[in-house]
């Protein structure tokens, strides 16, 4: 492959993800309020992998039929601490 060749191939994946991140992103505005959204948004900012991975359980329980309404933003704050949780590390600090 060429220079050329590589730097169209990468500009296509860029454009694919793009674009699956942006059908991802409409679905789950839809399953949530305005405010659980505006929350969601302003986490992705600050630990974008808790967000993803809020986004893809969202999508999980839509697509299971287990979510058939929107969720608030205090319904949103528990899933957060309930993924944040599974995600923390533990630091142990000995001085020696």
């Amino acid at each position: 492959m060429s220079y050329g060749e590589d730097v169209e191939r990468l500009r296509q994946e860029e454009v694919e993800r793009v674009r699956k991140e942006a059908q991802v992103n409409t679905v789950v505005k839809q399953l949530l309020a305005v405010e659980a959204w505006q929350r969601l948004r302003r986490v992705e900012i600050v630990k974008p992998e808790l967000a993803r991975q809020v986004k893809m359980s969202l999508i999980q329980l839509y697509s299971a039929g287990k979510l058939n309404r929107r969720l608030s933003d205090l319904e949103l704050k528990q899933l957060l601490g309930k993924l944040s949780e599974s995600t923390k590390r533990d630091f142990d600090i000995r001085v020696i």
